[in-house]
């Protein structure tokens, strides 16, 4: 407890092949390092209390069947990589962190997961939150605002529950086709994301995009004051949104583009959008019970 780190290579701590202990309260400061800390191969430390920042490629990386509990660190000045990356079938508890100033903020790929509540993803170059292919995570309680790419992107069956999505440069929330979809040649087949009971606001590019392949429900989600779309879905998926709100934007409510088929809409509240909804381009999703 109460070290301070500094190094110009490699990882400021590391816990390797199954390793415990608690590193809490503790400054590390890398110059050109790799990693911040380190954590893989069923590795289960407690991390608590730290701040991890300058120059490394990313500050806590969590691979190869890591595990641990993060809680209430603050990772920031990241350039080169991501500030956070679970991968390999990794699972961690991260809780009350500070993620800011990187390239990216949290990565999760190759099917990571844990669960990820009450945290701060701000001010990064690039995305807020990406996750990708098979990982599962849960995020919830946590507030993305400010990043100059999409606030959250997501794909294979992420929870991603009561955040507060706001100011990005990008959309707020990406569904990006999940592996479900992928093979059955971009076709979702229902499964995938669930997006629930967000409020997404403020974002430039718009609120909610589905790319075409994209799968998942999104329900409960408050989507407001976006300069582009609320919603957008593109190509053929299976994503099902239900009972949202889609307010006071700048642009177009429901936007269907670019042959979008296969997704519902139902009982969603479209009001105040220059456009309730726009179905262009040899698009034929499916509405029923709106209200427009």
């Amino acid at each position: 407890t109460q070290c301070n780190i500094t190094a110009s290579t490699g990882a400021g701590i590391s816990f390797r092949l199954f390793a415990k202990g608690s590193f809490v309260d503790n400054t590390v400061t890398l110059t050109r390092g790799s990693v911040g800390i380190d954590v893989d191969e069923g590795s289960n430390p407690v991390c608590d209390s730290n701040v991890i920042s300058s120059g490394a490629n990313v500050g806590i990386r969590v691979h190869d069947q890591g595990l641990g509990r993060f809680c209430s660190n603050e990772v920031v000045d990241h350039h080169h990589g991501a500030a956070v990356e679970v991968d390999g079938a990794s699972s961690v508890q991260f809780v009350k962190n500070v993620v800011k100033n990187n390239k990216l903020g949290l990565l999760v790929v190759n099917g990571g997961g844990g669960v990820f509540e009450q945290n701060t993803f701000s001010t990064n170059q690039q995305h807020g939150v990406l996750i990708l292919d098979t990982s599962d995570p849960t995020l919830t309680g946590s507030t993305v605002y400010g990043n100059g790419g999409v606030g959250i992107q997501v794909s294979g069956n992420a929870s991603i529950k009561d955040n507060d999505v706001s100011s990005n440069e990008g959309v707020g929330i990406v569904l990006s086709a999940c592996c479900t979809a992928e093979s059955h040649g971009g076709q979702g087949d229902g499964q995938g994301p669930e997006i629930h009971n967000n409020r997404v606001y403020n974002n430039v590019a718009g609120g909610m995009f589905c790319m075409p392949g994209a799968g998942g429900n999104a329900s409960g989600n408050k989507i407001s004051k976006h300069v582009g779309p609320g919603v957008e879905a593109s190509g053929a998926g299976q994503t099902q949104f239900s009972e949202n709100t889609i307010q006071d934007g700048q642009s177009v409510g429901v936007l269907c583009g670019h042959h979008c088929s296969g997704f519902v809409f139902n009982e969603n509240y479209i009001a105040n959008n220059r456009i309730g909804v726009e179905i262009v381009c040899f698009s034929n999703p499916l509405l029923v019970e709106n209200k427009v």
